[in-house]
């Protein structure tokens, strides 16, 4: 069993909207931000995935439990894991909590894509490497 990817975010007043709690996308964007860097940590950079990669993760499916409101000024604690990995695809978890209270969690389901031929590809070796020491499987 892997070890979770944890990131530290603070939700800022850009973050909520006019009820004072985060604008629901935008817990998204906190999701995708502590993967950016969790990839950065692995160094799969961002750059060289979109620029130098044949095959790319893309992300086919996306969903959001919002389990507490979260508002601005909260700090939060993002734990990310790996559910489900294959050689085309991955199934990634994040977790957001806040002071140890689970406040809401992601699912993103990515699959390759290889960029000449515009269909499924192979999940290039350097990434499964590095998803597989966050790897936590379900069931």
């Amino acid at each position: 069993m892997g070890t979770p990817f944890r990131y530290e975010t603070l939700v800022r007043l850009r973050d909520t909207d006019a009820a004072g709690v985060i604008y629901f996308a935008n817990q998204f964007v906190m999701v995708h931000e502590a993967y950016e860097h969790w990839l950065s940590s692995v160094d799969c950079e961002m750059v060289d995935l979109l620029e130098n990669w044949n095959t790319v993760p893309l992300i086919a499916r996306a969903e959001s439990d919002y389990r507490a409101p979260i508002k601005v000024s909260d700090r939060l604690t993002l734990e990310m894991r790996c559910v489900k990995l294959s050689r085309r695809s991955y199934t990634m978890v994040t977790d957001l909590y806040r002071d140890g209270t689970l406040v809401g969690s992601s699912r993103f389901v990515h699959v390759a894509v290889d960029r000449e031929a515009g269909r499924t590809g192979t999940l290039p070796e350097k990434l499964v490497r590095a998803l597989e020491q966050i790897t936590d499987l379900e069931g």
